[in-house]
């Protein structure tokens, strides 16, 4: 456990993600392959008279998948690390070598490597070449790819991976509203909508490689940040693209005017959002509620504990983890000679010196039986307390460990008579 909260267990579901939204986007990525091998419509393109997801970004999808379910497997496996790399960087420069066409007007020969395209195909300026946001969204991948295999450059890696995500929710909200500009520019190719929908699920896959550090360290805390966050940017990305949704098919069937159509989803937005707000108002308050009660236990649990230590009537004498004393109770004071304030700090055995009545040697100090062994122990008889002014007293007593969990002691306490 962290000590933001975050558990093993989180950070194995985190890396499970990452290793199936991989898979996932591999075999989408396959898919479409087989539909261009196969020539099958509705796995290049999904719906008729929609863009094809072109050969090359299908490739630039298998290698960005295998890339990031292996990179959950890196830690394990020099071989996976390797892999992982080659396969990152592949898609990074599948992204390059496109967009330098774009911007060169250049002809490597890489779009139609594998498979031929006609001309005139829906959505598309030259044959088979993916889109340039496409090749962007690959370059940024790829590089967010090889800097997630690497702690010091994990938050680069989610940085590049949120504008990745957002460059592939711009097309998508696109066919969603019909606004033709946000999936494809000019006569430039557009991006196809399950390449807008593979580049979210992806991204979203980078992140969990680390969930626990960099940008997604506060969302996936056990904190209330954390808690926050989890339950309300859900709600503040889907509502708006919901209601921008209503709006545009309201106004496109004639059921009211642009105007009353902006002020309508501006009301129903703004009261989404106050009882958002109310809730998790509600919901702070009772989690301070419990907070609240709670120091109060722990300030009553204190006190009690307090005055049982230096009301009760046999010596009591309590240490760190490290065998030196942090409290002494006024018996204890009478019993040994020393005042609480010049025993503190002192090792035990200069504030608890014992010996045995007959042999005369020194017995070895409860409190490191204790911190070695982890049980209750006592003296044996004839133990006798050689108080500060070198008086001698017969004495009995035990020690028992202090814990904060299974199998760590923090410190010893040590009673006696």
């Amino acid at each position: 456990m962290k000590a933001d909260g975050t558990s093993n267990s989180d950070l194995h579901a985190g890396t499970a993600t990452s290793w199936l939204l991989g898979l996932i986007t591999a075999a989408a990525g396959a898919m479409v392959l087989v539909g261009w091998l196969l020539d099958i419509p509705s796995l290049k393109s999904v719906l008729p008279g929609f863009v094809t997801m072109k050969a090359n970004t299908a490739v630039g999808f298998v290698l960005a998948g295998l890339s990031l379910a292996l990179t959950g497997r890196a830690a394990r496996s020099a071989r996976a690390r390797r892999v992982s790399q080659v396969c990152a960087g592949a898609t990074a420069l599948l992204g390059l070598l496109t967009l330098s066409q774009y911007l060169f007007g250049l002809d490597f020969a890489i779009d139609q490597l594998l498979f031929r395209e006609p001309a005139g195909a829906v959505g598309t300026l030259s044959p088979n070449r993916m889109a340039p946001a496409t090749a962007v969204n690959f370059l940024l991948l790829g590089c967010a790819l090889l800097l997630s295999g690497f702690r010091l450059t994990i938050p680069a890696a989610q940085g590049l991976a949120l504008l990745t995500g957002l460059m592939g929710l711009l097309p998508l909200m696109g066919y969603l509203y019909g606004a033709a500009m946000l999936f494809g520019v000019g006569h430039y190719t557009q991006m196809a909508v399950h390449t807008a929908t593979l580049f979210i699920l992806i991204s979203g896959g980078v992140l969990f490689v680390r969930p626990a550090e960099g940008l997604m360290r506060t969302v996936t805390s056990r904190t209330i940040g954390g808690w926050l966050l989890r339950r309300t940017v859900p709600f503040v990305l889907g509502v708006p693209l919901v209601l921008g949704w209503l709006r545009v098919e309201g106004e496109r069937l004639g059921h009211f005017e642009r105007e009353l159509g902006v002020a309508l989803m501006m009301i129903i937005l703004m009261l989404l959002l106050t009882g958002l707000i109310g809730w998790a108002a509600r919901a702070l308050n009772r989690i301070d509620t419990v907070r609240q009660q709670a120091e109060v236990k722990v300030r009553e649990g204190a006190a009690y504990i307090r005055a049982t230590f230096y009301g009760i009537g046999d010596g009591v004498i309590a240490t760190d983890a490290t065998g030196r004393v942090t409290r002494l109770n006024p018996v204890a004071e009478r019993l040994t000679g020393w005042n609480e304030a010049e025993a503190l700090g002192q090792p035990l055995k200069t504030v608890f010196g014992i010996i045995n009545e007959e042999t005369r040697a020194e017995v070895e100090n409860p409190v490191e039986r204790v911190l070695r062994d982890g049980s209750v122990v006592g003296l044996a008889n004839h133990t006798v307390l050689i108080a500060r002014d070198g008086t001698e007293r017969p004495i009995a007593d035990s020690g028992a460990p202090i814990r904060t969990g299974p199998g760590e002691v923090v410190g010893v306490v040590l009673v006696f008579r």
